[in-house]
């Protein structure tokens, strides 16, 4: 399958994850999606008139060619949910993306996982804790990786915490990967590159919204074995 296809899948509206796996179990291939028709879209369940539009215009593989261009040129990793490498904790979540892209260096499949996670506004004992806590990890476990959301926080405490103990450190975006929001962490994303990585299943030129950011928390939780919530308000 072609990686234009691949993101194409990916970026159709109101698709989601869940009928763009359906569609191409319906039609064999991704490739077929984009072959098929509109009267033939319009009669599979769950899809009617207003998906079938989506899916029938073609505007959506122009795009997706773009940015396979931009990640190839870019040596940015993809990862499609029917490929043998896409990580096998995020396979269990109906919803994990169907494609989604890495920059970095760790496995996405390594033995240990963990992701932490709390609040944007965080007390000097909630930040002295996570330092503990993954120091303490590190100490018994140097083969884990901390995977977190570079947010404000607890997130980049808890970034900053691994990378300072040698752990590999993964930070989930509510953006493509042209942007480091908030941009006070880019230094803090430029180490994680080389130990760890960024991951985000939006398209690079996408830009930090607010519902992005509850849509990327199903891959925190879904990459790693557990999740840890440092501190968190009401």
């Amino acid at each position: 399958t072609s990686l234009k296809h691949k993101i194409a899948l990916g970026i159709i509206p109101r698709i989601g994850d869940i009928n763009a796996r359906k569609l191409v179990s319906h039609f064999g291939s991704v490739e077929a999606v984009f072959r098929e028709p509109y009267r033939n879209l319009v009669r599979i369940p769950g899809i009617g008139d207003g998906l079938a539009k989506y899916i029938s215009d073609r505007s959506y593989l122009d795009m997706a060619e773009k940015e396979a261009e931009y990640i190839t040129k870019n040596n940015i990793r993809h990862y499609f949910y029917l490929d043998a490498d896409y990580p096998f904790r995020l396979k269990q979540c109906d919803d994990s993306p169907v494609i989604f892209f890495f920059r970095g260096s760790c496995d996405l499949n390594a033995a240990k996982i963990l992701s932490v996670v709390g609040t944007r506004n965080s007390t000097p004992r909630g930040r002295d804790l996570c330092e503990k806590i993954i120091g303490g990890l590190a100490a018994g476990h140097p083969d884990l990786i901390i995977v977190s959301g570079l947010a404000y926080g607890i997130d980049i405490i808890s970034h900053k915490a691994a990378l300072a103990s040698n752990l590999p450190t993964v930070g989930v975006l509510g953006h493509g990967l042209k942007t480091v929001y908030p941009s006070i962490h880019r230094s803090v994303a430029d180490s994680m590159v080389k130990k760890g990585g960024l991951l985000t299943d939006f398209l690079s030129d996408a830009l930090p919204e607010r519902n992005n950011f509850l849509k990327r928390n199903r891959i925190i939780a879904g990459l790693s074995d557990a999740t840890l919530v440092v501190e968190s308000g009401i």
